[in-house]
């Protein structure tokens, strides 16, 4: 059985590695939230697109303390390229060629809506909540997180759905203001 300091230090390093492995630096950031000293930055990358259709971006948020990364949420934001398209089947298409994970969670979208009801036939955004590293609990994170994900999605609206296994077929409505 693992000791609660080891599960914590390896946490840590894995927060650690998420953020130097993300091409962070990529991505331009898009705000910052101070609460007591936890900050809260939200970052973005520009639209990708890989055909005409769907273009997508990503988005972090993470959590620090000093210098000491307490959290970091993941998300991807898909979109059609300015004009209305049918979603199915060219989001699958288009998540296969982006990543395995993508490809993965387009299919279980395409499992549990009619085409005619599929989130991006709404014209708004369809937000994958990719991933979430907590290095160790604390009452502070998951409001600063939140308040994070109102201020990067609220004014956009759309629909979040999670790519995580126990998850999978969880949908929030991200509504506008």
């Amino acid at each position: 059985m693992r000791s609660r300091a080891w599960i914590l230090e390896r946490r840590a390093l894995a927060l650690v590695c998420t953020v130097e492995d993300s091409g962070f630096s990529e991505l331009r950031k898009l705000f910052s939230i101070e609460d007591g000293n936890l900050v809260t930055t939200c970052r973005r990358s520009s639209f990708f697109s890989d055909d005409e259709e769907f273009k997508s971006r990503d988005i972090e948020i993470i959590c620090r303390r000093g210098k000491i990364i307490e959290a970091v949420a993941k998300f991807r934001e898909w979109d059609t390229c300015g004009k209305f398209v049918e979603a199915c089947p060219g989001f699958v298409m288009s998540a296969d060629m982006r990543s395995q994970a993508d490809y993965e969670c387009a299919e279980m979208l395409m499992d549990h809506w009619e085409e005619d009801l599929h989130p991006l036939d709404s014209g708004e955004p369809l937000i994958i909540f990719a991933r979430l590293l907590i290095a160790e609990p604390h009452p502070d994170i998951w409001p600063a997180i939140l308040a994070a994900m109102d201020r990067a999605f609220k004014r956009r609206g759309g629909t979040m759905v999670s790519r995580h296994s126990r998850w999978n077929g969880k949908v929030l409505r991200m509504g506008k203001a």
